[in-house]
């Protein structure tokens, strides 16, 4: 479980902690105002992936050389941390730095992973999209519930 997430210049998000602890966690406000930033963030962090954009450089916030996103989770009575750094070079790419406990690590050799499945506001195409795409988000879906699926 999740016991915090701590976000900095990561799209329109320029600092922001949250205290994600309790059961039900509640994202309110105006449009814009970075809901579905933080939960992509989330997703990010904990399964290296992103729903929402394929350009890894318009993750960090305008006029950024980077972004930092941090949690702390509890597995099995043991609580650790993890990491993501999103650095931008001096020739325009993004480097990737994954730190479980402080320790540099390659994200698919991480000792911890929790599941993730992450639906957007943009997520209603899977009801009008292709079957393949309702597919696949199922696939996804399953995969982290059920880790015998595949």
């Amino acid at each position: 479980m999740i016991q915090s997430v701590s976000i900095t210049n990561f799209r329109n998000i320029k600092q922001e902690e949250v205290n994600t602890s309790s059961r039900f966690v509640l994202l309110y406000g105006n449009n814009g105002q970075g809901k579905t930033s933080f939960l992509e963030a989330v997703q990010l962090l904990v399964s290296n992936q992103n729903s929402r954009s394929r350009v890894t450089r318009q993750l960090i916030r305008q006029e950024q050389s980077f972004a930092r996103l941090f949690s702390t989770q509890q597995s099995q009575k043991q609580t650790y941390q993890t990491e993501l750094k999103l650095l931008l070079l001096a020739n325009g790419r993004v480097q990737k730095k994954y730190l479980e406990n402080g320790q540099e690590k390659i994200f698919r050799k991480r000792k911890y992973s929790l599941p993730c499945v992450f639906f957007c506001p943009q997520e209603v195409r899977l009801f009008e999209g292709s079957p393949g795409r309702r597919r696949a988000f199922w696939d996804n879906l399953l995969e982290n519930c059920e880790p015998n699926y595949a």
